[in-house]
């Protein structure tokens, strides 16, 4: 089984974003953030336990089963944490991020 994390974000060709998805096992919750802002907060049952933790199937960018293409985007400066970032901690990283690259961001 695949389990796919779509945002409700319009995303603007030509446009930099920063993206940040956190697991948190405790509340068995999903959070996906655009440019430092939550845009989708799920919950997944223990039937989607093992799609998460199983770490050959991340795919970063296009993994969504019915989409054949992959994103036409530069993908950069992934990073992968041991523990859930906080709200804090993501905004920060955005904050950080979004002034190398200040002339193409959306924050929005």
């Amino acid at each position: 089984t695949n389990v796919s994390i779509m945002g409700s974000t319009q995303i603007m060709v030509g446009d930099w974003y920063h993206v940040t998805a956190t697991k948190d096992a405790t509340t068995q919750e999903v959070k996906l953030y655009v440019n430092g802002m939550e845009d989708i907060n799920l919950v997944y049952g223990p039937t989607m336990v093992a799609d998460f933790n199983n770490v050959s199937n991340r795919i970063v960018g296009n993994s969504h089963p019915t989409l054949m293409d992959s994103p036409n985007a530069d993908i950069s400066r992934v990073r992968i944490y041991n523990r859930v970032l906080t709200p804090s901690e993501i905004q920060q990283n955005f904050n950080a991020e979004a002034g190398l690259f200040s002339n193409s961001c959306n924050t929005s």
